[in-house]
């Protein structure tokens, strides 16, 4: 790690694990699937003809029946069908294969999103659509719970996969002017460090 001539983290966890490590202290950027616009690079791909609520988490996750009954629960008294997009929940109504950029327009064209992962709260995110994010206590909790501060998302997080949580979830108006705002100056930020390393890099002799 010591022989990179620039280090960065998406995340205050890594960065201090990193910095532990190196005694460097390493530059907070985006994500890639954050950094890049995805406005960009639309393609076509077949919605689900009605209106539905993506549910997107690993396979080994909401497969508790308290969750699903919440969430199916949920999506009845809106009047929305559940689709779980790239991942396979058999409890859902429908079950969509899809490469990475379907995937995003599946985002796109969905009422609400309910996610406990990373990657499912940043594309919520990047194509503003409502969203409630679970933080369960795994691998991926420092990382989100970080992602959700930088985000000023705190309010979309649920206390538990419960009817009455998400319900008190997405009744809260989400300001997406202010989301968007922050998204951009953290893209910029990002871009700036990879236009810097990448000089710096640049500006090394280097013996192979």
């Amino acid at each position: 790690l010591k022989q990179f001539k620039a280090l960065s983290a998406r995340d205050t966890h890594t960065a201090l694990l990193t910095q532990e490590l190196t005694g460097i202290k390493p530059a907070i950027v985006c994500d890639p699937a954050l950094l890049y616009d995805f406005d960009k690079t639309k393609v076509s791909v077949d919605l689900p003809k009605r209106k539905y609520l993506i549910i997107y988490s690993y396979d080994r996750h909401m497969t508790d029946e308290h969750e699903i009954q919440a969430i199916r629960a949920f999506a009845k008294k809106q009047n929305l069908i559940t689709v779980s997009a790239g991942t396979y929940h058999k409890w859902c109504d429908k079950n969509i294969v899809c490469n990475c950029l379907e995937w995003v327009e599946l985002f796109r064209g969905a009422e609400a999103v309910i996610t406990d992962t990373f990657h499912g709260a940043i594309v919520s995110a990047i194509t503003n659509v409502p969203m409630a994010i679970y933080i369960r206590n795994q691998i991926n909790a420092n990382k989100l719970t970080d992602l959700v501060q930088r985000l000023q998302l705190e309010d979309r997080c649920l206390k538990e996969i419960s009817e009455e949580s998400i319900l008190d979830v997405f009744r809260k108006d989400l300001d997406f002017a202010n989301l968007n705002k922050t998204i951009t100056d953290m893209r910029k930020h990002s871009e700036q460090y990879l236009i810097d390393a990448i000089n710096a890099c640049a500006n090394v002799n280097t013996e192979y």
